[in-house]
Formats: structure tokens, sequence, C-alpha cells
């Protein structure tokens, strides 16, 4: 066994892994970028445990009309921010060119946040958390199949392991040359027209009228919050996208899903057996390593792609 007592024998028996891994990450994080960090983590659980209650508690079951609010809001908030000069989007003039290569994505992008606002409303909060890693399954067989990109033996092997863990719990862009800002922002424009649009064909729209808590101020104030927080969300996370954090957005999500579940069992009425438990253990822990490995992956390529050089 190797006792290590002090930062400088640390040092001393990994010099090359102290520097390139540990040193450049301390030099390199700022305090900007760590408050964006936690910022990102913070956004992330309050915005689904508040997107939670307001589907199950307040038993809001009308997805296109909420998911309408939600993105409207976001699209409020981000001119507000271009109107008082804090950011800067791109205006697209709107040709069938413009719409030919933008729509299709955008419509995508609608029915990922539709279904799952759908999921977030009919399962456990953990389950959900769980099941969101078949969208990371899904990316990395098409990466595979279609782009030929060969993830590395650990990513493979913990893919296979989130992969099985998944089934085992049971359950559920590129567009144009705009910076991902713009792309928050026509993202949520379309989804409020197509959103809007389904709402009023199904109906939901109208039934809305039904819903007990219509005129609540904690019903408010929920939808208000999901919307603002989700604006807050994307913001940063847009921002991190341009700075070396960006590499390690995969593992705080995964990290920023097991504190989601774990805090929701203590807000929610959850009842899980313990298969159940297990299996959605397997497939958080098993997320977090997969994420881990990538990021390791994306680190080592950028190295190499952009090796430094000593002055």
């Amino acid at each position: 066994m190797l006792w290590i007592s002090s930062p400088g024998k640390l040092y001393e028996i990994f010099p090359d892994i102290f520097e390139q891994r540990i040193l450049s990450k301390m030099m390199a994080t700022t305090w900007r970028k760590q408050s964006l960090i936690i910022g990102l983590c913070v956004f992330s659980i309050i915005t689904t445990l508040v997107n939670k209650h307001v589907l199950s508690d307040l038993r809001f079951t009308y997805p296109t009309v909420f998911q309408s609010w939600q993105t409207g809001t976001v699209a409020m908030v981000l001119l507000s921010l271009n109107a008082l000069g804090y950011i800067e989007i791109t205006f697209l003039p709107v040709t069938s060119a413009t719409l030919a290569s933008w729509l299709p994505a955008s419509v995508l992008y609608s029915g990922i946040i539709y279904s799952g606002s759908v999921s977030l409303s009919r399962l456990p909060v953990p389950v959900f958390c769980a099941m969101c890693y078949l969208q990371t399954l899904l990316v990395a067989l098409l990466e595979s199949f279609i782009f030929k990109k060969e993830p590395s033996t650990n990513s493979q092997f913990s893919l296979i392991f989130t992969a099985i863990a998944t089934v085992s719990v049971a359950g559920t862009d590129v567009q144009n040359s705009l910076n991902d800002l713009d792309k928050l922002f026509y993202n949520a424009v379309v989804s409020v027209i197509v959103l809007m649009g389904i709402s009023v064909l199904t109906g939901e729209l109208y039934k809305i009228i039904e819903f007990p808590f219509l005129y609540s101020t904690h019903f408010h104030l929920g939808c208000m919050g999901s919307g603002i927080f989700g604006a807050a969300l994307g913001l940063i996370r847009v921002s991190l996208l341009d700075t070396e954090v960006s590499y390690s957005l995969g593992i705080i999500d995964s990290l920023n899903k097991v504190a989601i579940s774990f805090l929701s069992l203590f807000i929610f009425d959850v009842t899980l057996d313990s298969n159940m438990a297990v299996s959605i253990i397997a497939v958080l822990c098993s997320g977090v390593l997969y994420s881990y490995t990538v990021t390791v992956q994306e680190e080592a390529e950028q190295r190499t792609a952009h090796p430094v050089r000593d002055s």
C-alpha cells in the first residue's frame, strides 16, 4: 500500500499526471467558469424538479401547452437580453431555403422536448434520468455506424454496460453555420409555433380551462419558474460550450442526473422495488463511467491535435 503524506510527494511520484491533469485543470478553470459550472448544476436540478412538480403534483397533463409556454419564455428572455445588448442573436431572413434547412431539425427538437415532458410527467424522476441515457446510446450508435467514429475500449465497455442496465429498467443537429446561441433561440421559436399548433389541433389548448389550478398563484409561479430556469440553463450551457470545459459537459450532466434522482426521493412520492432500484443505480453509475471515458478520449484527441509547445 502506497501512503502519500504531502502534495509534494504526490508531485514527485506522478509529475506528468500532476502537470497535465491537475495543474492544467486548476489553471484553466477560472472563477467565472467555476460559477458557470455550479450554475449549470443548480439550474439543471431546479428545472427538472420544478417541471416534475407542475406536471405530476399539480397534474398539468397538457405537455404541448406547457412546453409552448416554456420555450416561449426562453425565446422572450433571449430577445430581451439581445435588446439590452448582453447577447447578440443573428436574425435570419424568412426564406424557403432557410426554412428547408432549419425546420426539420427544429421539429425534431420539438418532438424531443415533448416526449421528454410526457415521460417526466409519468415516470419517477430516477427512472426518467436513467431513461435519458437512451439518447446517449442512440448518438453513440449513429456516430459509430454513420460517421465511423470508434469509441475507446473503455467507452465501449461502459456503453455496453449502460445499454444492458437501461434495458433492465425498461422504458423510453447539425444546422447551418449558426452559433449555439442562435440555435437555442430558433429552436425555441419554432417549438412555440409547432407545439402551440399541435395543442390547437389536439384540443389541449381548450382543455386547460378545466384545469383546477389554472388561476392558482402556485401554478403560475411554477410555470414562470420553469421557463426562466430553462432559459438560464440554456444560456449557461451555451457559455460553457465556448470554453475547454465543454469536453466535461457530459460527465457534469451525468453527475446532475445522479443528484436529481437522489433529491427527488425526498421531494416526490416514489415507489421503487429493489430490482428497479438496483437497475437505476447501475444505469446512473455506468452513465457516469461512460461520460468520463468519453471526456478523457476527447481531451486526448484535443491534445494530439493541438500539442502544447514549450516556450
